[in-house]
């Protein structure tokens, strides 16, 4: 199945694209999805997206598929499906 990745502010800049198209297998989750995009960026980028330690998504980074954000208990197990548009945001920033 192909999806679109799209990345925003470090994610874009680590990355060097805006967003990319990737074919993955059917019912890849989004760990699955990011343990994917090691293999092509490499763990620069996705040491912003995965605690190695505890084998988990980052809480504090948001995703969204197809425009809905995914809950933080969603994010391991959340399976993807043909044409999702996958964005990773970079946590929020406050003062």
């Amino acid at each position: 199945m192909q999806v679109k990745v799209i990345f925003h502010c470090l994610y874009r800049e680590l990355a060097g694209v805006t967003y990319k198209y990737l074919e993955l297998p059917e019912k890849t989750t989004l760990l699955d999805l990011v343990r994917e995009m090691e293999m092509i960026y490499g763990r620069e980028l996705t040491g912003q997206l995965i605690d190695y330690e505890k084998n988990e998504i980052w809480s504090q980074m948001a995703l969204a598929v197809n425009g809905r954000i995914i809950s933080d208990l969603d994010k391991f197990t959340y399976c993807l499906n043909e044409n999702d548009e996958i964005i990773f945001l970079p946590p929020a920033l406050g003062g």
